[in-house]
């Protein structure tokens, strides 16, 4: 039994651990989908502020541009057809005659495929050449001089006649500041007119109402949000960046820079390889590092729209960077809820385990009980079966001595009366309830034994769910008053010897009614009939123990028993509440 009682407790045990353990890593799991739910919309909020702002900037750079181009009209207008009549001071004076920053103006160089900046109203451009500024720029400036148009690839800039005005971007001789470039060539010239301005003020509504105001906003508004960072993944670098990057980097080139908008405070080692992975699969990439001794949650986005400028189609990511503490925090609260979900549940597995060994046992005492109920009738019908074997051979003697005498009448009569007992020996009992039944099987044996009238008739018992211990009570209780009753016929002539059992539902109650003509008891006996030891049969075999057993069990169910006699009946009346004899688990 305990080794039961230990194998269900480890089992349950074991069932509580590993339903614990799903519990924590599916809640871990869930609250990083959850977070990675609030970044989707976050970042599609982002999107929809860097299309607009895209737009805004587009519109704005075409005003710029046509800009642009009107001062180039009027610089070649100012300034003569060769290059060669040109000074840089004469340059400075018309750049801000045109309230423009600077101009310059640019020249094939030689055979190569770039270009010289011969001639500006900055002394720092001239002398450079175009050479590191990149192909497309140098194949835009070729289409200009050479067919006084441009053709444009991937949005690359803005066409118009005569003009090309590439994408905002830092110069290489003042890295600190983005500027609006414009080239004319309409073949009057041996030169490209380069008049350019500063994009600062562009710069600077970007940070206080673009999308770096937009990113400011949602970070203040999620307290689990640390930064968000729009990134051109091409320029990712490879290795660990601590450093501040602002949008007019002042470390690298506008169009190499890494962090189109936002911030990149948190740059890891691991960013190229997950926006890598994010931008090719086209799906969102969630992993949790440690940054300088913190957890940090971070989260790659492809962000999949048109770029003008040098960020390439479709290249761009957004790594929000998220506070890995605070979901732990939560995971915390859930595992806490979850481990104490684990103590209700190994409190209530032990009661339970307690209880189970409880019913074990209980359930061992009613099959040992059950099968003394058992044994006792099957012992009776066996003794009665032995008893007819045994007097076979008197009755084959008897019908041979009538056969002999040819009293064939009594002869039929003596076989009538041995086919009847085989047949009430055989009949079914009018009750579907197996102890029942061995109860009444051994009765009619005995009934027909001692030459008794025994009838029996039950209704709608089957219809309660009886346990199986208490069943076993009130077939004592039967049995018990069923042979005082068939002590008490005895007395009366073979032909008059009569019990009745009767059993029904009543309301709340199953009544069971036991009846015998046998002699009436007295008034002055009726008070003690159910006294331990006091009974009126001794010459009968009465001992006076059954009635008392049985008045101690109806008791103990919280029943009623009680005994009415006259001269014709001797009645015992027992009464049973249902609910004290239906089936309770673990009771």
């Amino acid at each position: 039994m305990k080794k039961i009682v230990v194998a269900t407790f480890s089992v349950i045990m074991v069932v509580l651990i590993m339903s614990n353990l799903f519990y924590y890593t599916s809640t871990r799991d869930e609250l990083i989908l959850s977070q990675e739910r609030d970044i989707t919309d976050t970042v599609s909020y982002i999107k929809s502020s860097l299309e607009t702002n895209n737009n805004g900037n587009h519109m704005f750079g075409q005003e710029i541009n046509d800009a642009l181009r009107l001062a180039s009209l009027a610089i070649e207008a100012k300034l003569p057809p060769r290059i060669e009549g040109v000074t840089n001071d004469q340059l400075k004076q018309l750049a801000n005659q045109l309230g423009i920053d600077d101009i310059t103006l640019m020249v094939k160089n030689g055979d190569k495929n770039d270009f010289l900046c011969a001639k500006s109203s900055d002394p720092a451009e001239v002398g450079t050449t175009t050479n590191d500024w990149g192909d497309n720029w140098n194949r835009m400036f070729t289409q200009l001089w050479v067919q006084q148009n441009v053709k444009l690839e991937h949005n690359f800039g803005q066409a118009l006649p005569n003009f090309w005005a590439g994408p905002p971007d830092t110069s290489y001789n003042h890295p600190d500041k983005v500027y609006n470039y414009g080239y004319y060539n309409d073949g009057k010239t041996n030169y490209i007119i380069d008049p350019f301005i500063s994009d600062a003020t562009l710069v600077k509504f970007n940070q206080i109402a673009g999308v770096d105001a937009t990113i400011q906003k949602l970070i203040k508004a999620d307290p689990m949000l640390l930064e968000i960072g729009v990134v051109n993944s091409n320029q990712l670098e490879g290795k660990a960046k601590r450093e501040k990057i602002e949008l007019s980097l002042n470390k690298t080139v506008f169009h190499n820079r890494i962090l189109v908008d936002g911030k990149l405070k948190y740059q890891i080692y691991d960013d190229k390889k997950y926006a890598k992975k994010a931008v090719e699969s086209n799906t969102t990439v969630s992993k949790v590092f440690l940054f300088k001794g913190n957890q940090i949650l971070k989260t790659y986005m492809p962000v999949n729209i048109d770029f003008d400028g040098n960020v390439q189609k479709n290249k761009m990511v957004a790594i929000v960077t998220s506070d890995y503490k605070e979901i732990r925090h939560a995971l915390t609260k859930k595992e806490s809820q979850a481990l104490f979900f684990t103590f209700i549940s190994s409190i209530i597995g032990i009661v339970l385990t307690i209880l189970l060994s409880r019913y074990i046992t209980r359930q061992s005492v009613i099959l040992v009980k059950v099968q003394s109920v058992y044994s006792d009738n099957i012992q009776q019908l066996y003794k009665t079966i032995q008893e007819q074997r045994h007097d076979i051979k008197h009755h084959f003697s008897t019908l041979q001595g009538l056969l002999y005498m040819k009293q064939y009448q009594e002869m039929e009569k003596y076989i009538s009366n041995l086919t009847k007992v085989q047949i009430s020996i055989n009949e079914d009992v009018s009750i579907n309830i197996p102890v029942f039944s061995g109860l009444l099987k051994t009765k009619i044996a005995k009934a027909l034994d001692r030459d008794i009238q025994f009838s029996h008739h039950f209704e709608n018992l089957e219809t309660i769910n009886f346990d199986t211990m208490k069943l076993t009570e009130i077939v004592r209780i039967i049995g018990n008053i069923l042979s005082n009753a068939f002590i008490a016929v005895m007395e009366n002539e073979e032909t008059n010897r009569k019990v009745i059992l009767r059993g029904n539902i009543n309301k709340e109650n199953v009544v069971f009614k036991i009846y015998n003509n046998g002699p009436r008891i007295e008034p002055e006996h009726l008070s003690h009939i159910f006294d331990f030891g006091f009974t009126t049969g001794k010459n009968n075999g009465g001992s006076g123990i059954g009635l008392a057993s049985a008045k101690k069990i109806v008791e103990s169910y919280k029943g009623k028993i009680k005994v009415t006699s006259d001269e014709e009946w001797t009645t015992f009346i027992i009464t049973l509440p249902i609910s004290k004899l239906i089936t309770s688990e673990f009771n």
